[in-house]
Formats: structure tokens, C-alpha cells, sequence
């Protein structure tokens, strides 16, 4: 019976076989997926997370960019303004430059044509 015994294998062996097995197969694969998933996730939020802080620094750029021309066409109208200004001011001294000589010429005119009436007065007494 002894030799039986041998031929026939024993239910522990069996039993561990099965077991060496499976737990390398389900042990490997729980490892594996996971950690790709979390890192294909982990690079695809980096990846979104540049491409905001990209577009979040061509909005800044583009921000700056019109606060610069918005600036410099301030400053140009201001000048404009300022130039108006002076063109205004210097139309009015002109202006007033001007009437005064009129005012003066007018002025001369009358004494002139006074003298002419005292002179024809004058004359036409004789």
C-alpha cells in the first residue's frame, strides 16, 4: 500500500498549487491598473492645469497690452486737448489784440473826422 500512497498526491499539494497561482495573477494586476489610471489622471490635470495657466497669462498679456494703449491714447488726447486748449486761448488773445486795434483805429477815425468838421467850421466861418 505504500507504494499506492505514493502515486497518489497528497490534498495539501493540490490545494497549494492552486494557490501559488492565483495570488500572483489577481496580486499583479490590482498593482498595475491602478497606477497608470492615477498617473494618465494626475498628467491629464497638469496638462489642463498649464494650459489655464496659459491662457490665464495670454488674458494678463493681452490685459496689459490694451491698459498700455489705453494709456497712451489718453496721454495722446490729453496732448490733443492741450494743444486745443493753447489753440483756443491764442485765437482769443489774437482776438482781443485785434478789437483792441480796431477800437484804437475807430478812435483815430473819429478825432479825424472831429478835426475835419472843426476844420470845415473854421473855414466856413471866414
Amino acid at each position: 500500500m505504500s507504494s499506492n500512497n505514493q502515486n497518489i498526491p497528497s490534498p495539501t499539494l493540490q490545494k497549494a498549487v492552486p494557490q501559488q497561482k492565483l495570488p500572483s495573477t489577481t496580486m499583479s494586476q490590482p498593482q498595475q491598473v491602478p497606477l497608470p489610471s492615477k498617473s494618465v489622471q494626475a498628467l491629464e490635470y497638469d496638462r489642463q492645469a498649464a494650459e489655464r495657466a496659459k491662457e490665464f497669462e495670454q488674458i494678463e498679456a493681452t490685459r496689459r497690452r490694451h491698459r498700455e494703449e489705453v494709456a497712451a491714447m489718453e496721454k495722446e488726447h490729453e496732448a490733443m486737448l492741450e494743444e486745443e486748449y493753447q489753440q483756443r486761448r491764442q485765437n482769443e488773445i489774437e482776438t482781443l489784440r485785434h478789437r483792441e486795434e480796431v477800437k484804437r483805429h475807430e478812435e483815430e477815425v473819429q478825432r479825424h473826422q472831429e478835426r475835419m468838421r472843426e476844420h470845415k467850421r473854421r473855414m466856413g466861418g471866414r
